[in-house]
């Protein structure tokens, strides 16, 4: 199944969204594209699905995939992260396989585990994680075609606002084109 589609920055705390609430902190509009492609797997497998997820806004280009474990008497969920600052093209972030810099165990019952890259600190020690972590994510993108699939969903996505700004500015709304 796969994904695409445009959202404003949703990923705000609760404090942040209080404050925006209040008129402390204003909301700067920002819009983020976003395509995502998940998998389900039948019930013989470890893994009930594997979501990925790459976004793109105005501050980074984020990538994650999501491994949903069927047995979750331990761990529900794997997350593996990576980020790229903004103005890098989709197809070269997905073609450079950019390191795991953030990871995430989601388990039963107990607080999830988070290991992310800190550049102040000696992480030697974790580095062997973040490679294995690394490994899994580019063999999930070999797997899934995520080099050619996700920035052939960037270009509709775009290619829509294109089309819908033009519309707009010629007075014409999506909904009467002329055919």
């Amino acid at each position: 199944m796969r994904l695409r589609g445009r959202r404003r920055q949703a990923r705000l705390h609760a404090l942040v969204a209080r404050q925006r609430q209040a008129g402390v902190v204003a909301d700067d509009g920002r819009a983020a594209d976003w395509v995502r492609i998940r998998r389900e797997y039948l019930s013989d497998s470890p893994l009930r699905a594997v979501q990925f997820s790459f976004s793109v806004d105005p501050k980074d280009n984020r990538e994650t995939v999501v491994f949903y474990w069927r047995d979750t008497k331990n761990v529900l969920q794997l997350a593996l992260e990576d980020q790229v600052a903004a103005g890098t093209a989709p197809a070269a972030v997905l073609a450079s396989g950019t390191p795991v810099n953030h990871i995430r165990v989601a388990r039963y019952g107990t607080p999830s585990l988070v290991l992310a890259r800190c550049a102040n600190y000696d992480q030697r020690q974790y580095e062997p994680i973040f490679r294995l972590s690394s490994e899994i994510m580019n063999k999930f993108r070999a797997a899934m075609a995520v080099k050619t699939l996700v920035p052939a969903e960037m270009a509709r996505i775009r290619g829509a606002g294109e089309l819908r700004r033009r519309e707009e500015g010629s007075g014409r709304s999506a909904g009467k084109r002329r055919h």
